[in-house]
């Protein structure tokens, strides 16, 4: 999805709710640049990945 910001955020904390349901509370410098707008709560795009992989681009 061109155009669309990419925001980088650290995981502070989980916590499995359910067998099948995981709380996953994110923190860091991804929030300086986050501003929540009328559809913020409809769609995120969570991408997970390894301590060992760089996405600093």
């Amino acid at each position: 999805m061109a155009g669309r910001p990419v925001h980088t955020f650290e995981v502070v904390r989980t916590e499995q709710l359910t067998p099948h349901i995981v709380r996953v509370v994110l923190g860091g410098k991804g929030f300086d640049t986050f501003t929540p707008n009328g559809n913020t709560d409809s769609y995120v795009k969570l991408v997970f990945v390894a301590d060992d992989v760089d996405v600093s681009t």
